[in-house]
């Protein structure tokens, strides 16, 4: 699939290569700053290989008899009744004649869909896909099929107060202990006040969809002779789908969202334990959704599951009556231990029910 982008600048050449921005080179951060950071892609690269990502997903999109998978969509399905995530991936060629209202139109729109959420699978990534299939020029097939993945992947996201860390024995991530993402003005779980702090959300933020292109890579071919890409055989959406939630979702859970209810973990002094267990289901149960389209679970000594550990959390009395749900709040975050694309064991006695967690999600 040739690498061609009717938006890119006057002058701009086709590179055969991807040329990838080392990491932590921004200005201000110190050499010991710059060691610990994870691999981010640069805005340049980042549009490029987005380019050639939408490409691919368009040729598959395409194909005849295709389709997605939508049984696994049911959050997004409570927030969008179907009009406003159709009107943001509807955009025509007028639309992208001023690319900067495109782009306000498509984050204003999208962003309604659910408010105050954290995509795991970034907003502007997610944007810059649809800029560049430009949907209208699609038939209605293959525009029914890109829109149903677009659902599928706006499906899986949580609570933007919820989304960080906030590590007390001194652990970092990408040189980093403490990390709330933006949201509104002193509701955050992790921190109130995000003045000074918020590099380490920009970071991570482009480190995780760094990891959803990365995993996208694997799927595709490259031919030198004619610079152009195309789907490795027997490459489906679906496959592509699939691969980008597994992605997204374990490089939150690893790298980007903790428990409240860990042991290593402090939440901001006014956050209750009912709303420290209700963040910790709700992110039980995005686990499960994740694992659900092919993550895998971690078995490693020092993240043993709630439901395997029966002396500290079930009865030992095999006459006493089996609770329904209790969550495991000794076991500390150690997402050293962890693989990519591999979730740690859940922390509950049972897996969540979304009738536990829709109130938290109601936002």
């Amino acid at each position: 699939m040739p690498n061609k982008n009717k938006q890119t600048k006057k002058g701009a050449k086709s590179s055969t290569k991807t040329k990838v921005k080392k990491v932590g080179t921004g200005k201000g951060a110190s050499t010991s700053m710059k060691l610990k950071r994870l691999r981010a892609l640069g805005l340049k690269d980042l549009r490029r290989e987005t380019d050639i990502m939408s490409a691919i997903i368009r040729d598959l999109a395409k194909r005849k008899g295709v389709s997605v998978d939508m049984t696994k969509s049911i959050l997004i399905k409570k927030h969008d009744t179907g009009s406003r995530l159709t009107r943001a991936i509807r955009v025509s060629k007028k639309d992208l004649s001023d690319m900067k209202k495109a782009k306000e139109l498509f984050d204003r729109t999208y962003r309604m869909v659910w408010d105050a959420m954290d995509e795991f699978v970034r907003t502007s990534f997610m944007r810059d896909i649809v800029l560049s299939l430009i949907p209208g020029d699609m038939d209605k097939a293959t525009y029914d099929v890109v829109e149903n993945g677009m659902r599928v992947l706006s499906a899986i996201r949580m609570p933007t107060r919820m989304s960080g860390f906030n590590f007390n024995d001194g652990f970092e991530i990408g040189g980093f202990s403490t990390m709330q993402h933006p949201t509104s003005p002193g509701t955050g779980m992790w921190l109130t006040d995000l003045t000074g702090h918020s590099s380490a959300h920009n970071h991570l933020d482009a480190a995780r969809v760094t990891a959803v292109i990365d995993a996208l890579k694997e799927f595709i071919n490259y031919d030198p002779k004619t610079d152009t890409y195309s789907p490795k055989a027997g490459v489906t959406l679906q496959t592509v789908i699939s691969k980008m939630i597994v992605r997204a979702g374990t490089f939150t859970f690893r790298y980007f969202t903790h428990a409240a209810t860990a042991a290593n973990q402090t939440t901001v002094a006014s956050v209750t334990q009912t709303e420290r267990e209700t963040q910790a289901k709700v992110r039980e149960f995005m686990k499960d959704q994740v694992e659900s389209f092919g993550a895998s679970r971690a078995t490693v000594a020092g993240l043993t599951a709630a439901a395997e550990k029966p002396g500290a959390l079930l009865p030992s009395d095999p006459g006493k009556v089996k609770p329904t749900f209790k969550l495991d709040l000794t076991r500390i975050a150690r997402p050293d231990l962890l693989d990519t694309d591999q979730l740690s064991p859940r922390r509950t006695t049972s897996p969540v029910k979304f009738s536990e967690i829709q109130d938290a999600l109601a936002q």
